[in-house]
């Protein structure tokens, strides 16, 4: 059965500039994703199986992957 891959609920997250900022309130630790990272938290709006976020990524564009 394939693995399904969805965003942690208990992670808070702002969207700024284009890019996804993480705030762990846990942990007491904020992180700014890269493009490549920002195009896959938001991919992950949905559930998805790794093949479905594969492709997601493959089909995203060039310049995210450079």
């Amino acid at each position: 059965m394939a693995q399904i891959l969805t965003r942690n609920n208990d992670i808070l997250w702002k969207l700024i500039d284009g890019k996804v900022v993480l705030l762990d309130m846990d942990e007491a630790m904020a992180m700014t994703l890269n493009d490549v990272g920002s195009h896959i938290w938001m991919a992950l709006e949905r559930q998805k199986t790794h093949e479905e976020l594969v492709q997601d990524v493959r089909g995203c564009p060039v310049q995210l992957l450079v």
